[in-house]
């Protein structure tokens, strides 16, 4: 397995597991359900692989790890769900495949993903996704999928361990 992609890969999916599996968090509380959907469609995506250029490494460490650090973040925050799960869900997943036109591919899921979230009233939710996204966005020249799992991270972190979160007045 080629463990350089970590460092070296500059496609934005490792956000997009992030910030749907911290929302899906949010409404159903069982790490492994989430865990298992978000294995069964990487599985998929590995068996398409033919179709696409696709990496193990993603499919066994970054994924699931981006997974976890979407739990963690939602855990962290306390974000109140919105009351329609369905509609809610149903409405993010499908700007989920703008991630195959790559760079082009993160506008647009970042524009509907947290209209979506302000739409629901999940205040905190948007504003942390906004922040993350935006420092993601900057960070263009070092942007790969390690970078991509350390910013939800040292922004949670930031936020939460200071005691200060800007989340409060929303």
């Amino acid at each position: 397995m080629d463990w350089s992609i970590l460092v070296r890969d500059a496609e934005p999916w490792v956000m997009y597991r992030v910030f749907v599996s911290g929302l899906a968090h949010m409404y159903v509380r069982d790490v492994w359900k989430i865990m298992t959907v978000s294995y069964v469609s990487s599985s998929v995506m590995l068996i398409l692989s033919f179709v696409w250029v696709w990496n193990p490494v993603h499919h066994m460490f970054t994924y699931p790890v981006g997974v976890l650090v979407g739990v963690f973040a939602s855990s962290a925050l306390q974000q109140k769900p919105s009351n329609h799960a369905a509609l809610h869900m149903l409405s993010v997943l499908p700007w989920t495949g703008c991630g195959l036109y790559g760079a082009l591919g993160y506008p647009m899921f970042i524009l509907p993903y947290l209209v979506t979230l302000l739409i629901a009233k999940m205040y905190k939710w948007a504003v942390f996704s906004a922040v993350c996204m935006t420092l993601n966005a900057l960070l263009i020249p070092l942007h790969s999928p390690l970078v991509s799992l350390c910013l939800p991270v040292a922004s949670v972190l930031v936020f939460v361990f200071l005691g200060y979160t800007p989340f409060d007045h929303v």
